[in-house]
């Protein structure tokens, strides 16, 4: 067989197979029962919110309200709390007026100090792949902020791709009242993609021109000699001795969405927004003990947050910084 034949025949058992999987696929989402299965699941969540249905698409909005936790004694045996049977837990105590202005030191962000707790807001997004991918979109859009007897976690989910725009615009405009952002990498993920997705939908990229402290950074500076993984389910066992009752892998998210599309094992897209809440809350209890932490570097050593040499480095960094941006300038 020469190299043209063999050639051949590698690209018409390729075409041979992609025929197969197309028409798989056809047949699924032409199945009555598809549509049905999705909007079942839908309803079940939609118990802890609404649906907004108009004529750009349909989006499910969810608001939950989990109480703050108490952190004293978390450094004994791992625990497990739930919510509603959800599992969701905020690991840390209620904010504090002085926290704001530890946040804004540890950040190196002036503005934080004069922003109130509930317009700071805590950013999360669960896609449909990673960033270098172009048709990546951001499906799940979590939003959590501060108040006085907890924390608010307000979810955005588009029903389809069709609703990508109707899901972006509700965004925007809850984030009119944002005056600064928190992430977890989101520097290097979610932000630069939403903007993506809003200039391609062409929507003002405001709402992403906030102050915005990334946490990773700070996490890794003082945990990065204790923890294996900076990961959030790293720092919640072993920061928090908390461990998530119920959970999802990241690099599994995407797949689960495509199967809700396809009606295919649909439940499980239930636990992609307990992660994305769970997220939420890790993210805003980690920059609170961070803030902590600058406040009261005695009280992280006595509560085991810290090792001293790791505290230290995270300190003198934080004190450094302003020096740092003088002689830059």
């Amino acid at each position: 067989m020469t190299e043209g034949t063999k050639k051949d025949a590698r690209t018409t058992g390729l075409l041979r197979r992609l025929r197969g999987r197309l028409f798989r696929a056809s047949r699924l989402l032409d199945q009555p029962d598809t549509p049905w299965r999705r909007r079942r699941l839908l309803d079940s969540i939609a118990s802890h919110g609404e649906r907004i249905a108009d004529t750009g698409g349909n989006v499910l909005r969810l608001t939950l309200r989990v109480p703050y936790g108490d952190v004293a004694g978390l450094a004994g045996e791992t625990r497990e709390a739930e919510l509603e049977g959800r599992g969701l837990f905020f690991p840390g105590a209620a904010i504090q007026t002085e926290d704001l202005a530890a946040m804004a030191k540890v950040a190196g962000l002036p503005a934080l100090r004069r922003t109130r707790p509930e317009r700071f807001v805590v950013l999360d997004t669960e896609t449909t792949g990673l960033l270098d991918q172009p048709e990546t979109v951001p499906f799940l859009i979590g939003l959590g902020h501060f108040v006085s007897d907890g924390f608010v976690v307000e979810q955005f989910f588009m029903e389809d791709f069709e609703s990508e725009p109707a899901m972006m615009k509700m965004v925007a405009r809850r984030m009119r009242h944002a005056r600064a952002l928190l992430t977890y990498n989101g520097s290097a993920f979610d932000l630069p993609l939403l903007r993506r997705r809003f200039a391609l939908q062409r929507l003002p990229l405001t709402a992403w021109k906030r102050a915005h402290w990334d946490v990773l950074p700070a996490a890794r500076r003082l945990w990065r000699g204790r923890v294996r993984s900076c990961s959030l389910t790293g720092l919640e066992k072993e920061v928090f001795a908390f461990r998530r009752i119920r959970d999802i892998a990241s690099n599994r998210i995407p797949q689960v969405y495509r199967d809700y599309l396809g009606g295919r094992r649909a439940e499980r897209l239930a636990a992609v927004f307990d992660h994305n809440a769970q997220d939420l809350l890790t993210t805003a209890a980690l920059a609170l003990t961070l803030a902590r932490a600058f406040l009261d570097g005695s009280g992280a050593l006595a509560r085991g947050i810290a090792d001293e040499t790791s505290l230290t480095r995270f300190l003198e960094h934080v004190v450094r910084r302003p020096r740092l941006k003088q002689e830059s300038q």
